[in-house]
């Protein structure tokens, strides 16, 4: 759930115990991929996150590492990867059935960065808008 504040934004954190201040970095579709691969490429995302967990059996430690160094691309995308981005819009239809009080959105879905840990950062999928406020989508 996420609240604007004077252009901070604030989501729930369970895990930080409580509200988590953060900045909008960028927007992959105003301000395009390269943008976007730049910026996320400086911070850990919710991805990299297993990785450094040492959850994640497709990419290792190392591998993680070249990749935020841009020494290694990254991955080629994997039928898993290919099923979980086509079936966002499913998913969207879903949710938009089971909540129409919901204004539900693909676009302009921005990287956002804590302002306590501005190397940490979420790439939501979707974001949402009822009465609950803003809401983002994974």
């Amino acid at each position: 759930m996420g609240v604007d504040i004077c252009g901070v934004y604030a989501i729930l954190s369970p895990l930080l115990g409580g509200f988590m201040e953060y900045e909008i970095v960028c927007d992959r579709d105003k301000d395009g991929m390269d943008v976007w691969i730049s910026e996320r490429l400086k911070r850990m995302t919710g991805t990299d996150a297993g990785v450094v967990q040492g959850n994640n059996h497709w990419c290792s430690k190392a591998k993680l590492f070249a990749i935020k160094r841009g020494i290694d691309s990254g991955p080629e995308e994997s039928e898993a990867m290919y099923w979980g981005t086509t079936l966002e819009d499913v998913v969207l239809e879903q949710i938009q059935k089971e909540h129409p009080d919901l204004v539900t959105s693909k676009e302009n879905v921005p990287m956002i960065a804590s302002l306590k840990y501005p190397w940490m950062s979420a790439n939501p999928d979707m974001v949402a808008e009822g009465r609950l406020g803003k809401l983002v989508l994974e």
